[in-house]
């Protein structure tokens, strides 16, 4: 036999309302265009899929608690000298050494443009200064 699972307002999931009377129905709606649904009777016995619940055996709440803790022996439990390992796959951890080492490079480039910039600026101004000085010298 089914089992349908019916709020205390008789009104289930699938939207359909029990009377009084014992008849089913699915109760009148308005359409997004603005027009009327009307009021339809359900036949006696008619259990729409949204209404059945799932059937579950009574040993399946536990099994499904166990199954996703993925331990073997008790909870909490490490075995001396065992490795915590982190959850990444190979491929994963190839990646992340792969971008920490471009990280890296890209770091000691930028240092070493950034020094090689203020080098040539610093050269760029003493010859500004020197050709200055040599242009005030042959004016007097």
């Amino acid at each position: 036999m089914l089992k349908i699972d019916i709020q205390k307002n008789n009104k289930r999931a699938s939207g359909i309302k029990s009377l009084q009377d014992g008849s089913s129905i699915i109760p009148s709606s308005v359409r997004p265009d603005g027009s009327i649904r009307s009021e339809r009777k359900v036949r006696p016995g008619y259990v729409p899929p949204e209404d059945i619940s799932v059937y579950r055996a009574v040993h399946y709440d536990g099994s499904c608690q166990r199954m996703s803790c993925n331990q073997l022996g008790a909870h909490g439990y490490r075995p001396p000298g065992a490795m915590v390992s982190s959850n990444l796959s190979k491929s994963a951890k190839k990646r992340a050494k792969r971008k920490e080492k471009f990280q890296n490079s890209k770091d000691d480039t930028e240092c070493s443009e950034s020094k090689t910039k203020d080098c040539h600026s610093i050269i760029d101004d003493i010859e500004k200064c020197m050709r200055n000085f040599k242009i005030k010298e042959t004016k007097n």
